[in-house]
């Protein structure tokens, strides 16, 4: 049989003629990255239990006709683990399940993707994108669901000491797995005294041995989920957690047997049905509390090396305070103040079910949820949503929520713990709280900013309750201390979308609104105080002099205050009225506060706050 070379059956390609002989690796590291960027390398989701997990249909191994690879967040229908020995785990589902699993891909329909690729290149190559990868990415494993441990274990040690985000679930050995596994079931408890959970407590200490030998300081955020028997099965977890080198961040959600902090077991108002839900929030001090706080500040915070420590009162003001501004006083977007009343229902939260039950989180969110029985405001809770990635793990690491505590929560928290320090800490931190942020009053019982995404009527979240004796200014004014008054240096109030019958002359409100701005004349450092009166959802049109009138009523009495020397005031009507008559109507009103050469285009006025809301939306 005469015998030919490939080249006369194929085509072979040619590589490209380059005229410079230069490669892929002489381009510089930064556009090298944009190249792996460009090419959707970084910044994924990799849960190392489900992605790309090889599945066998029922009865078929070792045939690979029909061998697909699942996905995270399906509905593992009946995924069994095959009784075999090998290199993996295999596993098995049933062909009805794993025809219509929409996620699932062939494994002989795309065997190379962009990664695999690239990995092929060459060792170079290779390397780069092994680092961008694991460095840009988020990694979850759970100890108990289908491979285990086993691809992390594989992980190269360039690769481990890249990671970034990693979190670890703890749990018993499954050879059955039915629909998601990270969803509202929580884990089992770990009891030393069973074998399971020796044997995840040794798998979980040679884990915890190969991370101390590959971490870099300072560059994994890690998270761990467990449920523990008792207090001595949790410590037995968490203190080995101390010989990791130094952590970037870190978060634990740890429940003990009966307390139910975190998980718990409700049946359905309706449908009578027994499911898991989220507890309540629940901040009690604990042991298990105390344990995780303890273990937290071990792995992420520097050791002090200084034997005589210094007293922070002896400091001169000025590096008192400046010490305090690099401390979490100071928020980064406006502090919002909205008062609560809890016998009136809030508006309808879209984390809860008809029943008002709330649900567990699930891919598309990351937040808190609060059940809203017995009038508790579901919008209470605000969510600064850096408190741990999105690794899909239904667990919020945020400091509202019980049985969680986290290194990396930037939660806003009105009673700050500098505030119980001593008499004077706690002045220099309402001096450096109050001149550094901007103070937002809301309407009562309005919604949180988060929330407004999701409204399907926006003003709806902002309307407010009318017939007040006091309105939402006054409420806030005399809520803080007198000393607090004096260090303002930015407030807006802004107005419900209720009518005209919000504030009237004659009313008890209106005669304490009177004494309100008395009592910022009186009390305030008008001279560097900043004062919007934001009336934008306002349901006032200027169609008839009735609403230019109460515009007036409202305004005209701050010009207290402009006589006695305010530093800026800013108005904002609504949108609803043409932008060059509004801009119009602003000015006449600011100028009846601060006198007619006033113009707050030359002060920077800032963008009205709800129209700059929407549009980020």
């Amino acid at each position: 049989m005469p015998q030919f070379r490939l080249e006369h059956y194929f085509t072979a390609s040619r590589p490209p003629c380059i005229q410079s002989g230069r490669s892929f690796l002489d381009l510089p590291p930064h556009v090298r990255r944009l190249v792996y960027e460009y090419a959707e390398l970084g910044s994924q989701f990799i849960d190392l239990n489900y992605t790309n997990l090889l599945v066998y249909p029922h009865g078929e191994y070792p045939e690979t006709r029909g061998c697909c690879k699942v996905q995270p967040f399906e509905s593992y229908s009946e995924l069994r683990k095959l009784d075999v020995v090998g290199w993996e785990e295999l596993w098995e589902m049933d062909v009805n399940s794993l025809e219509q699993n929409s996620v699932s891909k062939s494994i002989w329909n795309k065997p190379w993707g962009g990664v695999q690729a690239m990995n092929l290149v060459c060792r170079d190559v290779h390397r780069e994108v092994e680092t961008y990868i694991h460095s840009t990415s988020i990694f979850r494993v759970c100890l108990g669901q289908p491979l285990g441990f086993s691809r992390l274990e594989r992980m190269s040690e360039t690769a481990l000491s890249h990671l970034t985000k990693l979190t670890i679930r703890l749990d018993q050995t499954r050879y059955e797995v039915q629909d998601d596994p990270w969803g509202p079931n929580p884990p089992e408890h770990i009891d030393l005294s069973k074998r399971w959970s020796k044997k995840i407590l040794r798998d979980w200490m040679r884990k915890l041995d190969l991370l101390v030998r590959t971490l870099r300081p300072q560059t994994l955020r890690l998270n761990v989920i467990f449920r523990a028997r008792a207090l001595r099965d949790a410590k037995a977890i968490l203190e080995p957690l101390v010989r990791l080198p130094l952590l970037r961040g870190c978060g634990i959600c740890v429940d003990l047997y009966g307390q139910n902090r975190f998980w718990k077991k409700e049946v359905l108002q309706y449908s009578q049905i027994e499911c898991w839900q989220l507890a309540r929030a629940d901040t009690d001090e604990t042991d298990i509390s105390r344990l995780a706080q303890h273990i937290i500040k071990k792995v992420t915070m520097v050791e002090s090396t200084i034997s005589v420590p210094f007293r922070y009162p002896d400091l001169p003001q000025e590096i008192r305070l400046s010490i305090l501004g690099y401390t979490n006083l100071i928020s980064p977007d406006a502090v919002r103040w909205r008062p609560r009343n809890r016998g009136l229902q809030g508006p309808p939260c879209r984390y809860c079910d008809d029943a008002g039950n709330p649900v567990m989180i699930d891919n598309m969110d990351f937040c808190c949820r609060i059940s809203n029985n017995d009038f508790e405001n579901t919008m209470q809770f605000r969510c600064c949503e850096q408190c741990s990635p999105n690794d899909d793990s239904g667990i919020c690491y945020c400091s509202s929520r019980p049985a969680v505590w986290s290194s990396s929560c930037a939660c806003h928290h009105y009673r700050h713990t500098l505030f119980w320090v001593s008499r004077q800490v706690r002045y220099d931190a309402l001096a450096v709280y109050y001149q550094s942020n901007k103070i937002f009053v809301t309407p009562l019982n309005s919604a949180s900013h988060r929330y407004l995404y999701y409204e399907t009527d926006f003003r709806y979240s902002w309307r407010g309750v009318s017939g007040l004796s006091q309105v939402e200014l006054s409420l806030y004014l005399s809520s803080i201390s007198g000393h607090a008054l004096q260090h303002i240096r930015w407030l807006e109030w802004m107005l419900p979308s209720a009518g005209r019958g919000y504030l009237l002359p004659g009313t008890r409100a209106w005669q304490d609104y009177l004494d309100t701005i008395l009592l910022m004349e009186n009390a305030m450092n008008l001279p560097a105080l900043t004062l919007t009166i934001n009336m934008s959802l306002s349901r006032c049109l200027p169609t008839d002099s009735s609403s230019w009138i109460w515009w007036e009523t409202i305004v005209l009495p701050f010009s207290r205050l402009g006589g006695a020397g305010l530093k800026d005031f800013f108005v904002n009507l609504t949108s609803r009225i043409m932008e060059g008559r509004r801009a119009h109507h602003e000015r006449d009103l600011e100028r009846a506060v601060m006198g007619t050469t006033y113009d707050s285009r030359k002060r920077s006025k800032p963008e009205e706050r709800i129209h700059y809301m929407l549009r980020e939306m």
